[in-house]
């Protein structure tokens, strides 16, 4: 005989999960169809930042050159140089092997930064409303197939996902905790700007995060140094200060702002300065979720391409903002209650 407590259990898990996997099912249909027609359009192939991570993988254990001839003689666009250019940090190289060449690999990379980003969002909202968490989530899943940079870092397998995630787990362990350094010393690796996250917690586990973060950063560069060579760590700063502004086309950005005022270089050096000023507010503010805002803003202004993916980091921002309206609403509902049942 079932018991009525356990029919209720498995009542309510049966709701939540048609609560959340419906509109996974959906976003994974938009997904797909979205996927369709960016085949169809023909600029770049599906998938093509894995594409340029696994080109960069092959040429170095082929013994070429990590960044292509061009970045290093001359201004260039970056998008020119797809498959064979390459804007990230060389050490970026070795995490990256595992996930090249294979269709396998491919879907390894997509679960990962899926993974990472859902997992993020589904955490920092738990932070706020625990056992109530499941159907904001739905809505959030629900929002995610209207949100066109979501499309964006899928279709085009880009780290950017994970990185989102990785911010959205900032808030969901909190400041008191250092062991984020870990993960946000990857992440700078793969992608520079991700490294501001390693700043998050406060006090002594600051000063954890920041030793677990650079002994990851260093440790990965050592490693990598006999595949990548050291002349890969001298062209990386060519490269990227030979890159031109990609500006138009749906890619708004701080620098392509200052650009016709300052000119390329300035622009981005301007960029990266206020950057830092956000990054101080964001350190300085004593309310955190306001903190939290502000450190997604301080990794989005010195980013010189604003490709649609980046917003990723705005929608999580807006995810924990909404999370905390709706906690501060239910908390004079769950007091009411407590003193109608004392």
């Amino acid at each position: 005989m079932v018991r009525a407590d356990d029919r209720s259990t498995r009542t309510r898990w049966i709701a939540n999960g048609l609560v959340v996997g419906i509109p996974s099912l959906a976003l994974t249909w938009l997904m797909i169809l979205f996927a369709e027609a960016v085949a169809r359009d023909g600029k770049n192939p599906p998938f093509v930042d894995w594409i340029v991570h696994g080109s960069a993988v092959g040429r170095v254990f082929a013994g070429q050159a990590l960044f292509e001839a061009r970045q290093l003689s001359g201004t260039y666009f970056l998008p020119d140089t797809v498959p064979a250019g390459y804007a990230y940090p060389p050490a970026s190289v070795l995490p990256l092997i595992p996930f090249s060449g294979t269709l396998l690999g491919l879907v390894a990379w997509l679960a990962l930064n899926i993974g990472v980003f859902l997992s993020g969002l589904w955490a920092a909202l738990r932070r706020d409303l625990g056992d109530r968490t499941v159907v904001p989530f739905a809505f959030v899943l629900l929002g995610l197939m209207f949100f066109l940079p979501f499309a964006s870092g899928v279709i085009s397998a880009n780290a950017n996902l994970a990185n989102a995630g990785v911010y959205a787990w900032c808030w969901a362990i909190g400041r008191a905790e250092g062991r984020i350094g870990l993960v946000a010393g990857l992440a700078a690796i793969v992608k520079v700007f991700p490294g501001a996250l390693v700043l998050w917690p406060t006090g002594r586990a600051r000063r954890e995060s920041l030793v677990l973060a650079i002994g990851v950063a260093v440790g990965l560069t050592v490693v990598s140094l006999p595949l990548v060579g050291l002349q890969s760590w001298m062209d990386f700063p060519v490269a990227i200060s030979n890159a031109l502004l990609s500006c138009g086309e749906g890619r708004y950005s701080v620098p392509c702002a200052l650009q016709p005022l300052l000119g390329t270089g300035v622009a981005k050096l301007a960029a990266i300065a206020l950057g830092g000023l956000v990054l101080i507010a964001a350190l300085r503010t004593r309310n955190d979720r306001l903190a939290f805002v502000l450190f997604g803003v301080a990794m989005l202004v010195p980013v010189p391409d604003m490709h649609p993916h980046y917003w990723l980091i705005a929608y999580v921002a807006a995810v924990v903002l909404i999370g905390g309206l709706l906690a501060s609403r239910r908390r004079p509902d769950d007091q009411a209650t407590q003193t109608s049942v004392h």
